[in-house]
This record gives C-alpha cells, sequence and structure tokens, in this order.
C-alpha cells in the first residue's frame, strides 16, 4: 500500500490538494499559458484548478509500491521535499524518484522501487505533528501526540517539541467538543480512530493545522512495529 492509496482513506476535507505522478509518466517542462516551467503537460487538471499557482508552494513525495506497508514502512528513506516553487516542482520529482537507489532504501529492500510521486500544495502551518493511535512503544491503548509551531518540525527532528498522551476511550462518542477543547484536536482524534477502523490495525498520521485552525492531514500509515522503542 502506498501513500497515495493510503491519502484516499483519509475524509477528503481534511487532506490538501494533490497529484500523483505515476512512476512510468515522464516529467515534461512546458512555457504553457506564460506561467513558467510548470509541468502543466503531466498534471494537467491539478495546476488548472489552483489560482495564481505560481504564488504556491508543494510538498513533493515519495509513493512507493511497497512504502507504508502492513510489513514494512520505509519510514524517512525516500527523499521529500518541503516548500518547493511551481519552477523547481519538476525538478524535485526527479530527486524523489531518484532517492530510490540511496543506500539506505536499498539496505532496508533491495527490490526495485517503482516510485510514483504526491505533489501536494503545502498547508501553512502554525502547528504540525504526528499522532499514534496506540501507544507505539507498549501497545497500550492510549493516543501519543507530538507537536511543534510551523512546519514539519516533529517529522524532520529539528526544533523543540511538545508530546502529549490523549485518552482513545472505546468510541469516538466519548469525544464530544467542549468550550475547552480546539476543534481540530476534536477532529483529529476522531479521525484517527476512524482511520484505524479502516486499516484494522493501528496507524500513524502526519497533521497540520493552519492559521484559521483547519485541520490537514498529510499522510496516514498502519503502525508495522509495536513495543519497539524504534517504532517505523
Amino acid at each position: 500500500m502506498s501513500k497515495a492509496e493510503n491519502l484516499k482513506k483519509i475524509k477528503p476535507k481534511y487532506v490538501p490538494p494533490y497529484t500523483v505522478i505515476r512512476h512510468d509518466q515522464e516529467v515534461i517542462r512546458s512555457m504553457l499559458l506564460g506561467t513558467g516551467d510548470l509541468i502543466i503537460h503531466v498534471i494537467p487538471d491539478f495546476f488548472h484548478i489552483m489560482e495564481e499557482a505560481d504564488e504556491k508552494l508543494y510538498a513533493v513525495r515519495s509513493s512507493a509500491t511497497s512504502e507504508d506497508g502492513d510489513d514494512k514502512s520505509f519510514a524517512g528513506m525516500f527523499l521529500t521535499k518541503l516548500n518547493v516553487e511551481p519552477d523547481d516542482v519538476g525538478d524535485a520529482i526527479k530527486e524523489v524518484r531518484a532517492s530510490a537507489s540511496n543506500n539506505r532504501v536499498q539496505s532496508y529492500d533491495n527490490q526495485d522501487q517503482k516510485v510514483d510521486v504526491i505533489v501536494m500544495e503545502m498547508v501553512d502551518a502554525k502547528i504540525s505533528g504526528v499522532l499514534f493511535s496506540v501507544n507505539p512503544v507498549d501497545g497500550s491503548n492510549e493516543m501519543i501526540v507530538e507537536y511543534q509551531d510551523g512546519v514539519g518540525g516533529v517529522v524532520d527532528g529539528n526544533g523543540e517539541s511538545t508530546m502529549e498522551t490523549w485518552d482513545k476511550g472505546d468510541t469516538v462518542d466519548k469525544f464530544e467538543l467542549n468550550d475547552l477543547t480546539p476543534l481540530w484536536q476534536d477532529e483529529l482524534r476522531k479521525e484517527a480512530i476512524a482511520l484505524e477502523g479502516t486499516f484494522g490495525k493501528p496507524v500513524d498520521i502526519e497533521w497540520a493545522v493552519d492559521d484559521e485552525d483547519k485541520l490537514w492531514i498529510l499522510q496516514v500509515r498502519p503502525i508495522t512495529a509495536i513495543g519497539d522503542s524504534n517504532v517505523e
């Protein structure tokens, strides 16, 4: 199961606009419509629906056929490019594809990787983080949430983050919004429980919240190791 397939399992309202460039799809530069070196030939619908595409930034990340699966996650092994200018998207796609040949990937699994690439509109995040739907260290039925200000710091391991334990409970109905709970926290908790049910196993979620307190879910994958401090 790839990142792209997993994105389809998330409620659409939580997923930023994105497209998937297949591994067999050539990256073609174009000067169409005077918009610069956009890859409009490859992903026409994506850029067509975006107003002022040249002012947006993008995340470019891998979606290999064997990535984020039930047995192996390849977590952090493929290249991810954040805050990519539209003119640089084509080159970023090539770099992400090429990362399938790096030493870390080959030593983890030396099978030939067919690398699709996700191009997703960047979220201007005031907070971003990760959520494990169960405690990945001891498997206890509680959510572990780590977050910090800005974009991608927790995932990259940069800066100071905050870690919290959220009571999970047995049903989604337990988590009714109250005056002390930000809406995005309530939504994230409920969606994590829903995704765990969809996958039939605990999940690892990467998420962000923008300046308007809108929750965005950037990726989800099953947790492939529990009870191990080196969780994938």
